[in-house]
């Protein structure tokens, strides 16, 4: 398999722990802006966050760092 299959296979199991489980998360941008929210969706190249009845599209290019909630 190879690395760049094995990057994929990785984000995808964790952006699913974040999507199945009960609570937010935070996107941190590389531009310093931190959006906590319910990750709804996501793909190869988008995270949807939903906000309360709210959603949106954030381009993976333009995140830092996704982290999962405090518990």
């Amino acid at each position: 398999m190879s690395t760049d299959v094995k990057a994929v296979n990785l984000q995808n199991r964790f952006l699913d722990k974040l999507c199945q489980g009960p609570g937010p998360a935070t996107i941190r941008l590389i531009q310093g802006a931190e959006i906590t929210g319910k990750i709804a969706a996501y793909d190869n190249y988008v995270i949807v966050l939903r906000q309360g009845d709210k959603e949106q599209m954030i381009f993976k290019h333009a995140i830092s760092a996704v982290l999962p909630a405090a518990t």
